[in-house]
């Protein structure tokens, strides 16, 4: 059930099952039928000083004197030994494990601080849209509704369909023809799926006379017609 609600004041609503999807206003541009009130001034431009990052690298930040960035991540294990069973001829030349280095501090990197002449992101001035025409949700000559689909499936249908200018209306309409029928065509869909799901293929017995016949296993497929007619 999709519902599309226009108030007096040209703004609107959509609803799917009931439960509100996306709402705004006719005259904000968002629909190219009704342009926006007022559009961005393209003779404005961003002065040149203005400082849109609100996070800056620390100018006053110096690096540690004793920050050393050559220092490795890893280095061997100082403390270590060789335990006294090792043999170099039969377990190889013995080497101390890798341990992390405790003074490995990686790249200095200044820290960042808050921007003192951050103004906020900027956007030019809006000036009035010369295309705008006042619109209104009034239309008395409505003959036709139409549909824009884009579906992977075939076999969509659309009916009871209500144009009114009352929403209470459009709810007593889907009380009574919406609302009873979801869930049973939801079962009547996962029955229907049940029954037309693909048969797994017979497998050939060991011996020759207990193989399945070609007219027992395509005498299944060929309820696909009488099931969905009986459904």
């Amino acid at each position: 059930m999709y519902t599309l609600i226009v108030r007096p004041d040209n703004s609107y609503e959509v609803l799917v099952d009931g439960k509100s999807r996306d709402k705004g206003s006719l005259g904000n541009g968002q629909w190219s039928k009704f342009p926006a009130k007022e559009i961005d001034d393209p003779s404005d431009k961003k002065p040149e000083d203005w400082e849109e990052n609100p996070k800056i690298v620390d100018p006053a930040a110096k690096k540690p004197d004793d920050w050393d960035e050559n220092e490795p991540q890893m280095i061997k294990d100082p403390a270590a030994t060789k335990p006294a069973d090792w043999d170099d001829s039969e377990d190889g030349e013995w080497e101390a494990p890798m341990i992390n280095n405790p003074k490995y501090k990686g790249k200095w990197n200044a820290p960042m601080i808050d921007n003192p002449k951050y103004k906020g992101v900027w956007a030019p001035k809006k000036i009035p849209n010369p295309d705008y025409v006042p619109t209104s949700y009034i239309y008395k000559d409505i003959g036709v509704v139409g549909f824009e689909l884009w579906v992977v499936n075939s076999g969509s249908i659309f009916s009871n369909i209500i144009i009114t200018d009352s929403v209470e209306e459009a709810d007593k309409l889907a009380k009574e023809t919406f609302h009873p029928f979801v869930e049973p065509e939801k079962d009547a869909k996962k029955a229907f799926d049940e029954k037309n799901k693909p048969k797994e293929e017979a497998k050939p017995a060991d011996d020759e006379g207990g193989s399945a016949s070609g007219s027992e296993a395509s005498g299944g497929d060929g309820d696909d017609d009488d099931d969905k007619e009986e459904l």
